[in-house]
């Protein structure tokens, strides 16, 4: 139903529309008898009832709103999106009379403006709830959720070709806060998108000037606008951000194919272990009981203020956070080009940025605790001391002396088929224990650590190593720190 305006159609005044006088109304009257509309009865009921007319008063008094129902685009963008309520006595009311007019163009008038990357118009449109009825929210909520769908898709494609032309929108910070408005709705789809977008930017050089990476680095920018409830999924989303915008807007140096021939195609799980890795140095510092205190200090700025460094503690927490995050999706990392790399056993997996950890195939003083791996994967113990982190990798159905002593602090990530890659991580069956300090240990006498499959008959996680399934000798005492309670106290530390 195409939208009437008594003020255009009856050449009436604002003033008149609210000062309703039988006058006017028998001047109405004639106009129609003389013109003899179709709609007169209507136009004559809408004018008459007090409730109808004050609707139209308020369409009338805000240009905008008249524009938008008119589908004049031109006049709606250059209008101020203000709603004046000031006539309606009963907003339900006045979004059921809005409804009729308002759901047959809403495809049209999201489409447009999308495609025309008014995003900002549309989101100060979308802003003004009272207009929108329950069914035209629904509608809006669908449109929307399209948008999202036909984007992670289309990233998702093993050749893409000008992303700048068909998803522009998910460059526009605008778009995640108009999500923002339906919040929680879009939670799940959002974040798939945002997945799509790390594994898509993990297939290319970080310092290349392919336009698609650089379209992802601008997406990612924008993202950060979308509100996102996990405290330290919402830093790491920030954190990629932050550091996607210098190459995100740099000039290009050099021209370049718009299309691209994907090294991998990683589904989503691998999404924020990336953050970890572009941070430069994660594991350099001290161990997690002593990096509570203190705090280290950079050289003075020009204006020879000093700021504080970023704690080790915090950065490794990262990682580690990061790891964790991996074991909850669900999904198997599939059709990837790489090849799965084969570890020598108990060598270190991660040798660019850890050390690895001491080991022997027999007791001796530097290698007092013994560790075997009853899980049915494989497993990776990392190893947190002062100074440099370690890590060593213990196959199926094997077992290693290590070196480990009071105060130092473990982790234990198990699973199958390990690649080996500046993303190195296990393609299948990924789970995590949470961070467990040595308490105390009899350095004297061999000790042992068992690490059993977890017993998924007991309702227990899958992508978990419980303490449960941790069996140390009576010597050794654990203390769990759960990662994710250390990754939210680093928020709010960073925050404040």
């Amino acid at each position: 139903m195409n939208y009437y305006s008594y003020i255009d159609r009856l050449d009436l005044s604002i003033d008149a529309l609210i000062d309703f006088s039988p006058y006017v109304l028998n001047q109405v009257t004639t106009a129609l008898n003389k013109n003899n509309p179709k709609d007169k009865t209507a136009v004559l009921t809408g004018l008459t009832d007090p409730v109808s007319r004050s609707y139209h008063i308020t369409i009338e008094l805000s240009p905008w709103l008249k524009a938008l129902l008119l589908k004049d685009l031109e006049t709606l963008k250059r209008s101020k999106i203000e709603l004046n309520l000031e006539h309606v006595n009963y907003v339900y009311g006045f979004q059921r009379f809005l409804e009729v007019y308002l759901r047959p163009i809403l495809p049209e008038i999201i489409n447009h403006f999308v495609k025309d990357n008014a995003l900002k118009l549309l989101f100060h449109v979308l802003n003004q709830a009272d207009i929108f009825s329950k069914a035209c929210q629904n509608d809006i909520k669908s449109l929307l959720k399209d948008k999202i769908s036909y984007a992670t898709n289309y990233l998702g494609e093993p050749v893409i070709n000008d992303p700048d032309a068909n998803i522009k929108y998910i460059k526009s910070h605008y778009f995640y806060q108009i999500l923002n408005l339906y919040k929680p709705h879009f939670d799940a789809d959002v974040l798939k998108l945002y997945d799509t977008m790390m594994d898509l930017e993990s297939q290319y050089d970080p310092n290349s000037d392919d336009p698609v990476l650089r379209f992802v680095l601008q997406a990612q920018v924008a993202f950060k606008k979308k509100q996102v409830d996990d405290v330290a999924t919402k830093l790491l989303i920030d954190d990629n951000a932050e550091n996607a915008k210098d190459h995100a807007f740099k000039p290009s140096s050099i021209v370049v194919e718009e299309t691209r021939q994907p090294v991998s195609l990683t589904p989503y799980i691998i999404t924020v272990i990336i953050t970890v890795f572009v941070l430069g140095a994660i594991v350099f510092g001290v161990s997690i009981s002593a990096n509570t205190d203190g705090s280290h200090k950079e050289s003075q700025t020009s204006d020879n203020r000093k700021k504080k460094k970023k704690k080790t503690y915090d950065n490794r927490i990262q990682f580690y956070y990061s790891l964790k995050l991996i074991t909850k999706k669900k999904a198997i990392i599939k059709d990837l080009s790489s090849a799965e790399t084969e570890i020598i056993p108990f060598s270190n997996p991660y040798p660019k940025t850890f050390n690895p950890i001491t080991n022997d195939t027999a007791v001796s003083e530097s290698t007092n605790v013994f560790v075997a791996n009853n899980t049915d994967s494989d497993l990776i113990v990392f190893k947190m001391i002062k100074g440099k982190d370690e890590s060593i990798y213990i196959p199926k159905d094997k077992a290693i002396y290590i070196a480990l002593h009071t105060s130092d602090s473990l982790l234990f990530l198990s699973g199958k088929r390990f690649v080996e890659s500046k993303f190195s991580h296990f393609r299948e069956n990924i789970a995590i224990s949470d961070i467990y300090k040595i308490t105390e240990i009899d350095e004297t006498i061999p000790s042992k650590i068992t690490i059993q499959a977890n017993d998924l008959s007991k309702n227990s996680k899958s992508n978990i190593i419980s303490k449960k399934a941790i069996e140390v000798t009576e010597d050794i005492g654990l203390y769990g720190m759960s990662i994710d309670n250390l990754y939210r106290n680093y928020y709010y530390k960073k925050a404040n």
